[in-house]
This record gives structure tokens, C-alpha cells and sequence, in this order.
């Protein structure tokens, strides 16, 4: 049911799809987000975040995206693994203009 379920994911957000999503915590590595299915998250870690126009993420947490705050995300990889996609956030208007 996991494979079912990664599966599943993987083919409706393959790499460099667009999506949004919901921060729902943060580590000293990266922050965690909900991309809607249920307790599995999405993982941005440090070394691959790029927040647009403003390069990597910013040592500085507290200019992080807070928890609970909705971010858009464009798909870089896949851990296999830990059945977890890797994002790097990109700006609204480019997420809204894939999702359209």
C-alpha cells in the first residue's frame, strides 16, 4: 500500500512540476511541507531551497516561511528512500501560472 501510495505521488507531481503547499515545520536542515497527502510531507532541505531572485536559503531561520504559512514549490527530486519529494520555492506567480 506504501509503493501504492509513492507511486501514486510521484505521477501526479513529477519533476519540475509546480505545486503549493502548507509549512508545517522546521529543522535547522530545512523546513517541511504538506503537499496534501495527510501525514506524509514534502522535505526542502538547505542545500537545494532557492527562494527566487534571492539565492540559497537564508542562514537566518527567522527569514525562513513560518509554519503554517502557504508556499509554492516546484518539484526537484525524489527520495526514494524516505518517500519524500525535494522543492525549491519558487514565487506565486509562477506556481499559479503552471496551475492554471
Amino acid at each position: 500500500m506504501e509503493d501504492n501510495f509513492w507511486e501514486k505521488a510521484k505521477s501526479e507531481h513529477p519533476m519540475g512540476s509546480f505545486l503549493k503547499g502548507t509549512v508545517v515545520d522546521a529543522k535547522p536542515f530545512g523546513v517541511f511541507v504538506d503537499v496534501g497527502y495527510g501525514n506524509k510531507v514534502a522535505s526542502v532541505p538547505v542545500g537545494i531551497i532557492e527562494i527566487v531572485g534571492s539565492g540559497p536559503l537564508p542562514i537566518d531561520r527567522s527569514k525562513w516561511p513560518a509554519i503554517g504559512e502557504e508556499v509554492y514549490c516546484r518539484v526537484i527530486s525524489f527520495r526514494e528512500r524516505s518517500l519524500e519529494f525535494d522543492l525549491s520555492l519558487e514565487s506565486r506567480n509562477d506556481v499559479d501560472q503552471h496551475l492554471k
